[in-house]
């Protein structure tokens, strides 16, 4: 897919204390020029409705509830 700059799509999985599992999904957008950073504004909504329901197709998929979330990732709050 051709896009106005780079773009990734991670996972990653992890158990957690209390014996719940955890998936991230983590997506990044580098934009490049005008075009990325419009390209990036426009479609925001777009990629925050697919993304969540990507997490609760998967969720579904594996037959297991939602617990808490999906939740926006903040860098600048510790893990």
């Amino acid at each position: 897919m051709k896009l106005p700059g780079e773009a990734t799509l991670e996972f990653r999985i992890s158990r957690r204390d209390n014996g719940q599992t955890e998936l991230q999904q983590i997506s990044r957008f580098l934009p490049r020029g005008l075009w990325g950073i419009l390209y990036w504004y426009v479609l925001y909504p777009v990629h925050r409705w697919l993304f969540r329901g990507m997490l609760q197709s998967i969720a579904r998929m594996v037959r297991m509830p939602v617990v808490l979330g999906p939740v926006a990732f903040d860098p600048k709050q510790p893990p």
